[in-house]
């Protein structure tokens, strides 16, 4: 009897045991699928869906789909916004809907005017074909492309459903919406019927407990360091810092590396002697480039130990023969070497480094611009009131790397003529 009582004790603590963990995963699952499946601009979602007899969970499909819920998104066929629309669809669609507001291209970037006009495309393509799948195909492809494909008998049977889709593209858009409509359905219960009149949200009490459970709390890693190691983090930055500012090309690295390291005891390497374990050695190429190397115990037979780093430091390379007049003014012209945004360039003050071999071969650095009361150099930009088609342009286009050229003269010479 005592037996029996403790084995059906244990079997009772095992159904508990499964039954709280099926609940701690289904709510997990849960969570992680609404983070998956976010519900964004829900009072617009409601009102357009609404308007236009749409399934909210097919709006949502629709816009993750297209967009991922990012607001700026612009396509390579240049469809824009929250539904990816392209200007001359919104512009087709505009002449279907009456209202007194003219709207451009930018204006898609707007969540209410997207979604609204987006709606109002989907809504007319479901009316149109009827079947959620062609019309969703028509939203990707194109209204003209999908009745091609319907009167294809090898495409579609009976003109109405695409048996199969044959670009790739559309196939998987369609795979893709119809995958992200079944979990919104799922996870929100988003019926055409309730018109998404509010959207199912956590109780604060049970996000912030689901929260503390299920992720890791990231403090900043300052909270996790004594006084102590701050303080030293703090000192070893001003070395850096130094280093940066005397280091802006890869031979000033050169210079500023080989006096640290011969302060470490390394020397110039000799191919001619015979070096033992622990020697400190470095080889200068040409002033552009350093080796140092620790001589080892066992030669290179059992491999070598290798750290190597390179400078990435952003900069304006000139030219072979960069200088040029234009309007009265001399430039340099330029090569833009990565690191930063083109129109960063324009407003920023440069220094000039680099290094000059005169004909009888001696060496000149140079390095204008640093020191206070130095002159400096820019690259010029248009003032707003001269720039209308500049700032009509994308941010990545407006500044293009060809005129990133350098003011290097502004007053010109009195005389016409002259030697030098």
């Amino acid at each position: 009897m005592k037996i029996f009582k403790k084995i059906l004790f244990a079997c009772a603590a095992a159904a508990i045991l499964l039954l709280l963990g099926y609940f701690a995963l289904s709510r997990g699952y849960d969570f992680f699928m609404k983070k998956a499946y976010p519900l964004q601009y829900t009072d617009i979602v409601a009102k357009e869906a609404t308007a236009n007899g749409l399934d909210p969970a097919l709006v949502y499909s629709v816009i993750k789909a297209e967009s991922n819920f990012d607001p700026d998104a612009r396509s390579h066929a240049g469809a824009v916004g929250l539904m990816q629309m392209t200007p001359d669809t919104f512009e087709w669609v505009q002449t279907k809907l009456k209202s007194d507001a003219e709207y451009t291209e930018q204006d898609l970037y707007t969540p209410e005017v997207n979604i609204r006009y987006g709606c109002k495309l989907l809504a007319m393509l479901l009316e149109k074909y009827d079947r959620k799948a062609t019309a969703l195909s028509a939203y990707n492809a194109g209204v003209g492309t999908v009745n091609a494909w319907l009167k294809n008998p090898n495409i579609s049977k009976d003109g109405a459903a695409l048996d199969n889709i044959p670009y790739e593209e559309t196939r998987n858009y369609v795979d893709a919406v119809l995958k992200n409509y079944d979990n919104y359905s799922k996870l929100y219960q988003l019926t055409a019927k309730e018109k998404i009149s509010m959207a199912k949200k956590f109780d604060k009490n049970e996000l912030k407990k689901l929260t503390e459970e299920l992720l890791v709390n990231r403090r900043n890693g300052f909270f996790q360091m004594e006084d102590e190691t701050v303080k030293k983090a703090d000192e070893f930055c001003e070395d850096y810092k130094a280093f940066l500012n005397l280091s802006k090309t890869e031979r000033e690295v050169v210079v500023y590396a080989l006096k640290a390291a011969e302060k470490a005891g390394f020397v110039p390497f000799d191919p001619e002697k015979k070096y033992k374990a622990g020697d400190k050695v470095y080889y200068n190429n040409r002033g552009k480039a350093l080796i140092l190397a620790v001589i080892g115990r066992n030669g290179c037979k059992n491999g070598v130990r290798i750290a190597a780093a390179h400078i990435d430091s952003p900069r304006l390379d000139l030219k072979p023969h960069p200088l040029y007049e234009k309007d009265d003014m001399a430039f340099f012209k330029s090569h833009y070497y990565g690191g930063i945004k083109k129109y960063q360039w324009t407003a920023i003050p440069l220094a000039m480094h680099g290094l000059v071999v005169r004909k009888d071969g001696v060496s000149v650095e140079i390095r204008i611009g640093e020191e206070e009361g130095e002159p400096q150099f820019c690259v010029t930009d248009l003032l707003p009131h001269l720039s209308s088609e500049q700032m009509d342009k994308k941010l990545s286009k407006a500044i293009e790397a060809e005129n990133l050229n350098i003011v290097f003269g502004s007053r010109p010479v009195r005389a016409d003529e002259g030697e030098n």
